[in-house]
């Protein structure tokens, strides 16, 4: 099955660990990704993906577990195939 494949990067450039929860909605009335809680430990990067429908539109939130604001990132969409067939 075709995918869209939705990678967020998280740097920690602060002196202690942070949680965060990360989701995203598909604009397009499709299903809403599953929230996840990601930690980041001080001075680390986490690297992680979501997957969508194809040639479906996504926002992206990030929640500072702490509280405060959330950030949201898009719409981004997915508007072509990779090209790649699977035989």
């Amino acid at each position: 099955m075709d995918v869209t494949s939705l990678q967020y990067t998280l740097t920690n450039s602060g002196e202690a660990a942070a949680s965060y929860t990360i989701s995203y909605l598909d604009v397009d009335g499709g299903p809403e990704g599953n929230p996840r809680t990601v930690s980041v430990g001080p001075g680390e990067t986490v690297i992680g993906y979501f997957s969508g429908e194809l040639q479906h539109c996504f926002t992206l939130q990030i929640c500072p577990e702490s509280g405060g604001d959330c950030v949201v990132l898009g719409p981004v969409c997915a508007e072509y195939t990779s090209g790649w067939m699977m035989y």
